[in-house]
């Protein structure tokens, strides 16, 4: 049997915080050793059943008050007992929870540590294992917003399925847990941590888990352990009399992975999976907003290099924060400049990522896959239908031309708001009337100019000017933490991938960012620039990406002393260089390398067409997207409903359009006709058909004026503006979407949620629907239903 995971794995992944895999992994490892087989299900669906259904009993117990939860942890060992340490006046505020200790996993404990508020007390270094003190209430914010000590303002990680962990709103990133959930989920597999790998299941390449020493470990509790997870997967096995299951000599381990239980039948598992649907009942099932979205298939295993750029990626900003200050920055050299922008706030609602200016007319759009314009604003102001239709109605947005410019990422915001609400002091005759030297209206009366002045402000902003400073100055205000970052790249190392950062920043911004926002949840000893293979600073992408030659310098000191150089080397850092001398360095070629970044273009587009390489876009937006997809599914079902409404009555005032002129012309009609069985006149029948078709009509207009209503409130609950990122109209993609689907391979909101999938993942892209993929329009039936085979023809209230 093909081996699928690690046996080793299991101690290794018990005790990080994501509960929800967690038990995931377990069931894994249990469908492994056993040759269990879930067929004909969903296996998530079939992990989360297992989960609940061993988390079920102990709840139950726990919130009865029954059971003590720190009677869940009474493990007897000879050396080591991780019973609660508390105190008899206060037995219910604290509990010591086990964590163990493993190599390279310090930044697991970090994690657990910062998101619970936990405080080390004591460590055993011989066993690897430390104690921890949790507390039992949840985790809450001041009255003004202020995190208190125990929520620490870092970006969670998810702690498992919906049920546990509430949906949180993004402005707060409280933990609001029960506690018992907690305790029952650790307690499922306390006793589990003590089970053992044999040395001969050990790869020679990997460091063995040094978990509890050999004497430490009981049959008793390895026995308990192996009936949990067997008794989750519906197969149980009983030890003989007097023998210990997994012996500390493991011979009857290797014995069962020999002889396993036989597998579950196809009936017994649906079974199975009937009794434990009790489980789910009052929890929803929740939108994929930390999935990985692929729309080319990506087999990680061919992988050999993967790239990171750093802003908006490895390092996630809290983008209402960064962009303000990017806009605040703009405004003041546009005000040195003599620009009359007092009175001027940043408003993100204003423009989003994707969008498309037009220079020649000072227009923001949303524009579609074949380049129609679907929405547009002047300045600040809405552009109505028609107005749209004068101005691209014969046009279509190519990209080439330079008239437009695309809002690839997430630093276009600030230059997209500033540049509207300028616009709007242009057209009011403002912007002229209240300049002040050294100001010159010449070079700033038209669209274009006002334009390449707000974008060199912003430029100077970001490159030249004060940004930067201040963001080293408290990084921890400006980025999201999050402890998963690290640990994704971590397994990615540990997987044999090589990795390297280009970026176009420069080295002591870098530095700052990445030592703060790293370091703190690496193993001990471990800084961030041991995560990559290859470090290459002040890249200047997209330049970076082609065949032509550029300057190459070494990091000579580490305050950024550079020495000039002429290829890369492992383990070093640099400055400049190209696409291609990565690849001689790690000797590899373009698609075994995957380049991770959150610029459609200089990141994604470029990589691709320039060098072959495999892309992932980060969209950090995208998380709000999805939500917001998922939470206007009403009204996506409501224009759903309402649009083939619309086509069935079109389809029959259609119809009966063309027989009246059929008639009119002097042709045979269904619906007309002079048959001496039918009642009225041929003139009489149609007048029928007249008034019909103008009833038909006018309930067609209605609809139409009701889609468009709908179509108009459709998305902005997420963008008031703007709607979806994702789409144009209600039923096709954004132009944003085509770029994605057409250099970028997967696409995601954050580097962290690579971390569920693992660095073996092979992502498979859906199915694409095509038009006539649909179920077709049965025009007979909607006839039959009009009656417009009648010759006394119905009034065709069923159908309106």
């Amino acid at each position: 049997m093909e081996k699928r995971f690690q046996t080793d794995c299991f101690p290794f992944r018990l005790f990080i915080t994501v509960l929800g895999q967690c038990c995931v992994d377990a069931y894994y490892l249990y469908c492994y050793l056993y040759n269990v087989k879930l067929s004909n299900l969903d296996f998530k669906t079939a992990c989360r059943r297992m989960f609940f259904a061993m988390m079920h009993n102990k709840l139950d117990e726990i919130d009865a008050g029954t059971v003590d939860p720190s009677d869940l942890y009474s493990i007897s060992t000879p050396k080591y007992n991780p019973r609660p340490n508390v105190s008899s006046a206060a037995p219910e505020e604290h509990i010591i929870v086990p964590f163990k200790m493993i190599e390279g996993y310090d930044g697991a404990a970090q994690q657990w540590c910062a998101v619970c508020g936990v405080k080390v007390t004591t460590a055993c270094a011989k066993c690897s294992t430390r104690d921890f003190i949790l507390p039992l209430h949840p985790l809450k914010t001041k009255p003004d917003g202020e995190h208190s000590p125990l929520c620490p303002p870092f970006r969670l990680t998810p702690l498992g399925l919906a049920p546990l962990v509430p949906t949180l709103p993004a402005t707060m990133r409280s933990l609001t847990l029960r506690f018992a959930h907690t305790i029952a989920a650790l307690a499922a597999f306390s006793d589990a941590a003590l089970v053992r790998v044999p040395p001969a299941f050990h790869s020679a390449r990997r460091a063995r888990p040094t978990l509890l020493s050999d004497e430490t470990l009981l049959p008793e509790a390895t026995a308990k352990a192996a009936q949990v997870i067997s008794g989750a997967g519906g197969v149980s096995f009983t030890p003989s009399e007097g023998t210990d299951v997994l012996g500390s000599d493991y011979t009857n381990y290797e014995k069962l992975l020999e002889e396993p239980p036989e597998p579950l039948s196809d009936d017994a598992t649906e079974k199975l999976m009937a009794e434990m649907a009790f489980v789910e009942q009052g929890f929803s099932a929740d939108p994929n907003v930390r999935g990985v979205f692929c729309t080319r298939s990506l087999d990680l295993n061919q992988i050999k290099v993967i790239g990171y750029d750093m802003d908006y990626t490895l390092i996630d900003y809290k983008m209402e924060l960064w962009e303000e200050r990017a806009y605040y920055y703009s405004k003041e050299l546009l005000r040195t400049k003599g620009f009359p922008v007092s009175g001027l706030t940043f408003n993100p609602e204003l423009v989003t990522r994707g969008l498309i200016i037009d220079k020649e007319c000072g227009n923001l759009l949303k524009v579609d896959r074949f380049g129609y314009v679907r929405r547009g604003m002047h300045g600040t102001r809405h552009l109505s239908k028609r107005e749209l239709l004068e101005e691209y109605g014969r046009l279509s947005v190519d990209l080439r031309d330079s008239r437009w410019t695309f809002l690839n990422t997430l630093f276009s915001v600030s230059e997209g708001v500033l540049y509207a609400q300028l616009i709007d002091r242009l057209d009011s005759g403002q912007l002229l009337a209240e300049c002040k030297p050294p100001f010159e209206p010449s070079r700033c009366s038209t669209y274009e100019q006002l334009f390449s002045a707000v974008s060199r402000a912003l430029f100077k902003a970001h490159v030249q000017g004060s940004l930067k400073q201040e963001i080293m100055e408290d990084p921890m205000r400006f980025v999201n933490c999050d402890p998963a970052f690290p640990r994704v790249l971590l397994d990615q190392r540990n997987a044999g991938k090589k990795l390297c950062l280009i970026t176009n920043s420069d080295w002591i911004y870098t530095n700052k960012l990445m030592s703060t926002t790293y370091d703190l949840f690496l193993p001990e000893g471990m800084v961030w620039k041991d995560l990559f293979d290859l470090i290459i600073v002040s890249a200047m992408k997209p330049d970076f990406f082609s065949e032509s030659r550029r300057p190459l310098y070494e990091m000579v000191t580490p305050d950024g002393l550079l020495r000039e150089h002429f290829r890369f080397e492992v383990g070093k850092a640099y400055a400049g260089g190209n696409a291609q001398l990565v690849e001689k360095c790690f000797d590899v070629s373009g698609p075994q390398v995957l380049y991770v970044g959150d610029h459609i273009f200089t990141d994604v587009n470029i990589a691709k067409r320039g060098m072959r390489w495999r892309t992932c876009v980060i969209l950090q937006e995208l998380e709000l997207e999805i939500a917001g997809i998922w939470q206007g599914r009403e009204v996506g079902r409501k224009l759903d409903e309402m649009r083939r409404h619309k086509e069935q009555l079109a389809t029959v005032c259609n119809y009966m359009l063309n027989e009246l002129r059929r008639f009119d012309a002097g042709s045979p009609t269904t619906i007309i006709s002079d048959d001496a069985t039918s009642e009225g006149t041929p003139s009489s029948k149609r007048m029928h058909v007249v008034a019909a078709i103008a009833r038909l009509q006018s309930a067609v207009q209605e609809k139409d004026d009701k889609i468009q209503e709908l179509m108009r409130l459709s998305g902005a609950h997420v963008n008031v503006h703007w709607g979806y990122m994702s789409r144009a109209g209600f039923a096709d993609k954004s132009h944003l979407m085509r770029q994605i689907e057409k250099y970028a391979d997967i696409y995601t909101s954050r580097v962290s949620n690579l971390l569920i999938y693992t660095p073996y993942k092979h992502f498979l892209s859906p199915r694409q629907s095509l038009a006539h993929d649909g179920p077709p329009i049965d025009v007979e039936a909607v006839m039959s239903k009009a009656g417009a085979h009648d010759t006394k023809f119905p009034n065709n209230e069923s159908l309106l």
